[in-house]
């Protein structure tokens, strides 16, 4: 649709004279592969030394077996972590303001040290899996944990970052040195709070402030060069563009300062209220250590089972290896590992709806210290449900396990993952909730949990994805994409979209029945092999792995086995990744795919279950921010041009059906998608993204068309179906056409 000349591509285009593309691709190159080559030569020394130390270990008895797995885990936490702040300081130093190329010598320092802090709790992989969490990680941001939260606030202090200690930073953070967050602010997640931005195809550095008792709201957006000044409120789904100082209560894409009916000196903090919340903090932070018995049960639980199947203890020959008795059952490991899987699959839900049972329900209007046992109790249920949630993602039992937690689920309702507190949440018939949204009233801000009103969602009503619903919809309505509704509205049968929303009439619903037997299909495929099979294998492909090098070289005897093994350990899971992760996802789902399907159709099962299973098989060559990010996405089915750059490796939510163009940037937090789900339906769409175009900051492009050289603002989102045409700037939700600065990205 849109293309321009090869000559005048080059010219506009140049990265600049400070820029290195060829040597960053080579070193980055270097650095990507090195990365699987080192969990090779972990995998390595995890089954040649200590598992056959802990099976060996009989002196032992099972508690001291497993305080001392709790004990290596924690080491290896903070071993990543004084390894991040050493690379910090002797690669990058100081972050300060200034603009850099892409591909300078500078940003492949900051692409280094962002490399190190993916294992950290300062990646956005932290905010968005619950079940990686140590001590040191972070829940969804309406279920933080105050102890971690203390430590990552001492950790960003160590990196160069001026954040109070009684700051609560949800957020990935980026651009350590020229951030300041002050006393009891907030700054919720998943978005980036970041002083980087690659905005006209150029890393720029600007300083931002969080004033004290700030708040950011979740999926906001604040540019590099603006600040929240002390008491200052944006509200959920907003953005601060650079320049902009809020003072008061803000909303919008852009924000805008919006009326309030509370006043000013409602947001003033309390004396102490600091000094209270770091103490409380630090006492829970002494708990926050036991947040790693879960990660030691596995390998503990593995140890047993090996102690179990191989009878005697005794080492080989005098040597530290395998008991002779192993390797009569070796191959029956992958078996377990399958079953085992399952069965913690199935314990997780187990345990979330136990706790949720049992544990006092929480009655709104509510508003208690973030501190106290009540909160603390309220927030490890939301990121219990949240991590639950996430688990099913689109599972048909997502609402049966919804109503063990305590929800009010009506028939016929389809849900898909969701941040909620249960015990508030009502959902009545024949709804339909999207990937990804937030229904619940909980709010963190100033050191205070709040639960003003419960959730209501009337029959009928539809949301599709990342909106953020606090009291709920009248029926038969429907919100769309990234909209923000702070209170239900009066009126039903409305579409509502974006922040500030705006509402139309509702089209009328053409709801195709499915057949039953489609239903106890679709049950079983979303249900079963969703949720189950896929993690399931993954697992049996680690226990694979094992067993293959184990039968190969039962004994090292020599140096060249060892060299030998530690490929076998390299190229086996990059093959699993591409069969799993790529090639059966691109088999069950692809470009041939019919546009249109019913949601209980063989179609759409087929279309989860390739996203299932390329959530279990994430691939371990991680190419964000490099020049090999477009040959990963070819892989996934994507057509990309040269020098594409982004800062995400899960840009794209539907690869198969994307074209894009040469030169085209995507900054933090951008989601590209192509399918969207109305009336029960699956519609995909082929999207095309012209040469030279740039995605700033946690904007969403949703089946739309880019020109050559459009600019799509911050935190903005399209129209379905919207064409951004060539040279022009889009701002808004919806986003709009703005003018604008092309080359400085900035409003003249």
């Amino acid at each position: 649709m849109f293309s321009m000349p090869a000559k005048a591509k080059a010219s506009s285009y140049d990265y600049g004279e400070d820029s290195y593309p060829r040597l960053c691709k080579v070193i980055q190159g270097l650095i990507i592969v090195s990365e699987p080559i080192g969990m090779a030569f972990m995998f390595l020394l995890g089954e040649r030394l200590f598992l056959p130390l802990g099976l060996n270990s009989s002196y032992l008895g099972p508690l001291t077996l497993f305080i001392g797995i709790m004990q290596f885990l924690l080491f290896s936490q903070v071993l990543s972590l004084v390894l991040l702040i050493l690379a910090k300081w002797l690669i990058v130093g100081r972050y300060r303001e200034g603009n850099h190329a892409i591909y300078s010598l500078f940003y492949l320092r900051h692409w280094i040290v962002e490399r190190l802090a993916q294992n950290t709790p300062l990646s956005t992989a932290w905010v968005k899996v619950p079940d990686l969490q140590t001590p040191f990680a972070m829940p969804t941001s309406l279920g933080v944990s105050i102890g971690p939260n203390l430590i990552k606030n001492l950790l960003l202090k160590a990196l160069g970052a001026d954040v109070s200690l009684s700051a609560v930073v949800a957020a990935p953070v980026v651009g350590y040195d020229l951030l300041h967050v002050g006393p009891m602010a907030t700054v919720h997640g998943p978005n980036h709070l970041s002083a980087v931005s690659f905005a006209g195809r150029r890393m720029c550095l600007a300083a931002q402030k969080v004033g004290a008792g700030a708040y950011v709201g979740p999926r906001s957006c604040l540019e590099p060069g603006s600040e929240v000044a002390d008491g200052g409120y944006v509200e959920p789904l907003s953005t601060v563009p650079s320049g902009m100082t809020v003072t008061g209560r803000v909303s919008g894409v852009p924000a805008k300062p919006v009326e309030t009916q509370f006043p000013s000196k409602a947001r003033e903090l309390q004396p102490g209220a600091s000094c209270s919340f770091v103490f409380w903090s630090s006492m829970w932070a002494l708990f926050s250590w036991l947040m790693v018995v879960p990660k030691a049960l596995e390998p503990f639980v593995t140890l047993l089972i090996f102690k179990f199947l191989s009878g005697s203890v005794a080492p080989h020959g005098g040597s530290l290896d395998f008991p002779p008795t192993f390797f009569d059952h070796l191959w029956w490991f992958p078996v377990l590992a399958f079953a085992g899987s399952i069965t913690h699959t199935f314990l997780t839900f187990v345990f979330t709806i136990a706790v949720c049972q049992l544990v006092p329900k929480a009655r709104p209007p509510l508003d208690v210290s973030m501190t106290s046992v009540r909160a603390r109790m309220i927030a490890f249920k939301v990121a219990l449900v949240s991590q639950m949630s996430n688990m099913l993602n689109d599972a048909s039992m997502q609402a049966a396990l919804l109503r063990l937690c305590g929800a009010d689920i009506g028939k016929g309702t389809f849900i898909s993952d969701i941040q909620a507190l249960p015990e508030t949440l009502t959902v009545r018939d024949d709804c339909f909730i999207a990937t990804d949204n937030i229904v619940t009233s909980v709010n963190l801000d100033q050191g205070r949990l709040l639960l003003p009103s419960n959730t209501i969602l009337e029959a009928r009503t539809f949301l599709g994805n990342r909106n953020h619903i606090v009291e709920g919809l009248p029926e038969e309505s429907l919100a769309g994409f990234n909209t923000w509704l702070p209170a239900k509205p009066a009126e039903g049968k409305l579409s509502y979209f974006g922040n500030p929303a705006v509402s139309f009439s509702r089209p009328a619903q053409q709801v195709a029945k499915p057949s039953k037997q489609m239903k106890i299909w679709f049950h079983f495929g979303s249900s079963i092999i969703n949720v189950f099979f896929w993690k399931a294998m993954r697992h049996t492909s680690v226990a694979f792995t094992l067993c293959v090098g184990r039968s190969i070289f039962p004994h090292l005897t020599a140096i060249w086995q060892a060299l030998v093994l530690l490929g076998i350990y390299f190229v086996m899971p990059l093959g699993f990744w591409y069969i799993f992760g790529v090639c059966i996802p691109n088999m069950l789902h692809n470009d041939q795919a019919p546009k249109l399907q019913g949601m209980y159709s063989q179609g759409v099962l087929r279309y989860m279950n390739a996203q299932s299973a390329m959530k279990a098989f994430t691939s371990p060559v991680k190419t964000a921010g490099s020049a090999w990010q477009g040959s990963l996405l070819w892989l996934k089915g994507a057509k990309v041009g040269r020098d594409f750059f982004s800062t995400a490796d899960d840009v794209l939510w539907d690869p198969c059906f994307s074209r894009i163009g040469d030169y085209v940037t995507m900054d933090y937090d951008v989601t590209v998608t192509m399918h969207s789900a109305e009336d029960f339906q699956m519609k995909f769409a082929e999207q095309e993204i012209a040469d030279g175009a740039i995605l700033m900051q946690g904007c969403t492009l949703a089946s739309a068309d880019v020109g050559c050289r459009a600019i799509l603002r911050p935190g903005s989102v399209t129209w379905k179906g919207q064409i951004l045409e060539p040279d022009r700037t889009y701002e808004g939700v919806p986003a709009g056409e703005l003018h604008m600065d092309l080359e400085r990205g900035q409003q003249p």
